[in-house]
């Protein structure tokens, strides 16, 4: 059985963050354990394969016996503990692995490989991945609401990070929403005019923004993952500098959400109080 993403997914995914896409892109592709055996095991051989490559392992005619029963055991392994993973998430997982975002790497062998799709499998970056992928489904898909409806789910979306932020701060990366959405957020919440700031607030916020945006760029640049040259991030800097930068845009409007809800918190008022007592006044 294969596993399809919708043109609706894929817009959805369009919206999130580069690292976060390839965990829901992953999602298309084989399910592993719907393979026949000798297809999963073949279909598994050829990823460890690459995977012993990446690690600068020279894999040779003599080691086809153990990597074959690897294969079987990992494939056996996947039908008892991972029967949703499709054969793009192993490929991820491997590749994850190899680069020891799941722990120091001692060599290919069945302990390795179930550390790599246990370390996938609790990957806090995937977790949110699909978290956010879910949460932009709905605001993807908002054209085909009235304008009312349309209101309440971005009202309804607010209200359930604040109250996730409130019980947990950002600790948790899970209830972290990306960038875009809490964009979406702040403008609502400034149309019904509970998001006042003053200017030597904004020029605050600008200044903290301007740090870490340029942070996130030399990060992204020394990520050896991504395709980032030197040419893009100075293009990225120069639209900082012309404020024509939407991503850095949303970056402000996201800090200053949290902002706003700090001060809730900490004068212990209740942001669906405040949306229902600012529409009965309307």
């Amino acid at each position: 059985m294969e596993m399809q993403i919708t043109i609706t997914d894929k817009s959805a995914i369009s919206k999130l963050p580069i690292n976060l896409q390839k965990y829901c892109l992953a999602k298309e592709g084989e399910v592993i354990s719907k393979m026949s055996a000798g297809f999963g095991i073949s279909s598994i051989s050829k990823v460890i394969h690459s995977a012993m490559v990446n690690v600068g392992m020279n894999p040779t005619e003599g080691q086809d016996n153990v990597l074959l029963n690897i294969s079987e055991t990992t494939y056996q392994l996947i039908q008892d503990r991972y029967k949703s993973i499709t054969i793009n998430e192993f490929k991820l997982a491997c590749l994850n692995g190899s680069l020891e975002e799941y722990g120091k790497y001692y060599g290919i062998n069945l302990k390795t490989i179930s550390d790599w799709l246990k370390g996938y499998n609790n990957d806090e970056n995937k977790k949110k991945a699909m978290a956010e992928w879910n949460k932009m489904i709905d605001l993807v898909q908002i054209n085909k609401y009235d304008d009312s409806q349309k209101e309440q789910i971005i009202i309804d979306g607010c209200v359930h990070f604040f109250n996730e932020y409130k019980q947990n701060g950002l600790l948790n990366q899970i209830i972290d929403p990306v960038d875009s959405l809490c964009a979406i957020f702040y403008d609502k919440l400034k149309e019904k005019g509970l998001l006042i700031f003053t200017k030597e607030r904004k020029l605050e916020i600008y200044d903290k923004a301007v740090i870490k945006y340029k942070e996130q760029l030399e990060a992204a640049k020394r990520d050896r993952k991504m395709k980032f040259e030197q040419k893009d991030f100075d293009l990225m800097v120069s639209l900082l500098a012309e404020n024509k930068n939407r991503p850095f845009a949303n970056m402000c409007k996201k800090m200053s959400l949290l902002q706003y809800f700090d001060e809730l918190i900490e004068m212990e008022q209740d942001l669906s109080e405040l949306l229902n007592f600012n529409q009965n006044k309307l």
